[in-house]
């Protein structure tokens, strides 16, 4: 259950800090991003939908790449 809600605030987290930088970002946009559906991403974030780890797995190891291919854009 923690597990669950912590995947919730990190996925919630980050798409606030991306409508910060683009306010036109919308949450289909995250979803692609992140290579989930949009419907199952919104149940996610609105704590309708539990994460399977398969899911979770899948979800953590796309934010991992995409914070290694910004970093890399940075340096």
């Amino acid at each position: 259950m923690i597990e669950q809600i912590e995947l919730q605030k990190l996925l919630y987290r980050e798409l606030s800090d991306i409508k910060v930088r683009n306010p036109y970002f919308t949450l289909r946009s995250y979803a692609r991003r992140l290579n989930v559906p949009p419907s199952a991403l919104s149940e996610i974030l609105n704590g309708k939908r539990r994460v399977s780890k398969r899911m979770a797995t899948r979800i953590t190891d796309r934010l991992t790449e995409l914070f290694i291919s910004y970093q890399r854009m940075v340096s």
